[in-house]
C-alpha cells in the first residue's frame, strides 16, 4: 500500500494524526476533503504533544490518546514519517482555570459520529492549573532538538475505570474549550 503523503515538515504540538497503516487510499481522499471517513475504529486518533530531532535527523512525535479500557492517557514517541496528518483547525482557545476541556481528538470522534463506537473517546476534564516550560532541549550544535509547548495546562476528571480523580499535564494547543 503505497500512498502520496504530504510534507510531513508541517506538523507541529496539537496537530491531529493517523498512523498510516490505518487509512487506506479511499479514505485518504474523503479525509484531505474534510468529508467523513470509515477509519479503522482499532487505531486511535494520536494527538501531537511534543516534537524532537534524534541525532540521526530523524523527526519523532510523541503521540497521545485515551484507552477507555484502561481508564488512562498512553504516549508513544512515533516517526513522523508513519504519521498521516488530518487536517484541522489550529486555532488556540481562550482557556482558564475551571473551565470544561477537551483533547482535540474528542471534537474528531464528534464530527466522525463516532463517539459512542470507538474505545479511545477522551473524557471531558476540569483545568486546574497553567504553567510554563523554562528550558527548551538543545542538542551538542546549540539547535532545538525538542519541539516542546511554552504553555502547559494541568487538567483533572473523574476516572470510571480506576473510581478516582486522575490528572494530566497538556500543551496548551492540545485541548479545546466545551461550548
Amino acid at each position: 500500500m503505497n500512498h502520496n503523503y504530504p510534507n510531513l515538515n508541517n506538523i507541529k504540538i496539537g496537530d491531529l494524526v493517523l498512523f498510516k497503516p490505518s487509512i487506506d487510499k479511499e479514505n485518504l481522499t474523503l479525509l484531505q476533503s474534510n468529508k467523513s471517513f470509515d477509519f479503522d475504529k482499532k487505531t486511535p486518533v494520536l494527538l501531537i504533544l511534543s516534537i524532537k530531532l534524534e541525532n540521526n535527523n530523524t523527526r519523532k512525535a510523541c503521540c497521545t490518546w485515551y484507552n477507555m479500557q484502561e481508564g488512562k492517557f498512553e504516549e508513544k514517541w512515533l516517526r513522523l514519517t508513519l504519521l498521516y496528518k488530518i487536517p484541522s483547525s489550529s486555532e488556540l482557545s481562550q482557556i482558564k482555570v475551571n473551565e470544561s476541556v477537551v483533547i482535540k481528538t474528542y471534537a474528531f470522534y464528534q464530527q466522525q459520529n463516532q463517539l459512542s463506537e470507538v474505545s479511545f473517546c477522551p473524557p471531558k476534564m476540569v483545568v486546574t492549573y497553567f504553567g510554563v516550560t523554562e528550558k527548551q532541549d538543545k542538542n551538542t550544535s546549540n539547535k532545538q532538538s525538542k519541539i516542546v509547548s511554552n504553555k502547559l495546562i494541568k487538567c483533572m476528571w473523574y476516572n470510571t475505570v480506576r473510581k478516582t480523580f486522575s490528572e494530566k499535564v497538556f500543551p496548551i494547543e492540545a485541548l479545546q474549550v466545551i461550548e
